[in-house]
């Protein structure tokens, strides 16, 4: 197979926490992330794009507030690493992956299982989204970067143990992230930029 191809399946087999890599070092087998099975028919569920993103911003804030609370330092290393590879996605497959994945790991760190069954559910229909997918603009146009750039906010929240400014962060993503889907004349001048603490360490590189 070619090199972009094995690339791709290890940012896969990364994501399910089969595999972890280190720069310099390799790629080892690793212990696979938490997983909870879902219901047989889950994935035959009907969910239009607009019903699965009202209601991630009805439930997501409220797992990142519980995050924020009961996130482990290995779930915090976790979602600072998630964090930057979203930040880093060269193309949208690239991104979407990172992107579940980062909210998935979110639902892990409040340690409660009907909140990963709730992301599994919400991957899941967002995999078989091809409507949506056909339909995004360029991911390094304004909106794609405003909606990625709080993925930093929402970490430093849960970092920082602050719920309310994790489920407040989550809000303001996921309002984008429907800027980035639905709305075709949003003002980039008037709705501004996030502004994540200039201190925060776990950016990759600032926007």
């Amino acid at each position: 197979m070619s090199r972009g191809t094995l690339r791709k399946a290890l940012e896969v087999l990364e994501s399910e926490g089969l595999v972890w890599r280190h720069v310099g070092k390799g790629t080892f087998v690793g212990h696979p992330a938490v997983r909870v099975s879902l219901p047989a028919d889950a994935g035959a569920i009907s969910m239009s794009p607009r019903e699965i993103l009202e209601a991630r911003l009805m439930f997501e804030p409220i797992i990142a507030a519980r995050a924020a609370t009961s996130a482990t330092r290995s779930d915090l290393e976790l979602l600072g690493k998630y964090a930057r590879k979203a930040d880093d996605a060269a193309d949208w497959e690239a991104f979407e992956l990172w992107d579940r994945t980062l909210h998935r790991a979110i639902a892990a760190a409040t340690q409660n299982a009907a909140c990963l069954v709730f992301l599994d559910i919400v991957n899941r229909a967002r995999e078989q989204d091809d409507w949506s997918r056909a339909q995004l603009p360029p991911l390094d146009s304004p909106r794609p970067i405003r909606s990625r750039a709080v993925h930093f906010t929402i970490v430093e929240a849960i970092f920082n143990r602050n719920a309310a400014a994790a489920a407040q962060a989550m809000r303001q993503h996921l309002e984008r992230v429907r800027e980035v889907y639905f709305s075709e004349d949003v003002s980039v001048e008037t709705a501004g930029l996030a502004s994540p603490s200039a201190g925060l360490v776990l950016r990759g590189r600032k926007r």
